[in-house]
């Protein structure tokens, strides 16, 4: 396998495993979920920065009605993990003092 791929593949189980670990957030120290959660967010950039061409192909081809759905999918995901990813880091920024 080639480098970028590997990386690719490291990056997506490691950000799946973050997240399973986050799901168990009462199991956690809050010190500890929010810097799983700081992590996950740096993942989640990797893994869009690692993937770019999927929005470069974005505007090809046709849409039919399951490219669609699965495209308004992709990025309702993508709308809740930053959303979910902006608490932590907003927590994170709290802790350190740099918020009020």
């Amino acid at each position: 396998m080639k480098g970028k791929r590997i990386l690719r593949i490291f990056t997506d189980a490691a950000m799946f495993a973050l997240f399973l670990l986050l799901m168990e957030q009462h199991l956690l120290p809050e010190a500890l979920q929010v810097w799983l959660g700081v992590s996950l967010f740096v993942l989640v950039l990797a893994h869009n920065a690692l993937n770019y061409r999927w929005y470069a192909v974005l505007a090809r081809g046709r849409y039919n009605a399951l490219r669609a759905v699965r495209t308004a999918d992709a990025f309702s995901y993508r709308g809740s993990n930053a959303a979910e990813s902006g608490e932590a880091v907003d927590e994170w920024l709290s802790e350190l003092g740099y918020m009020n």
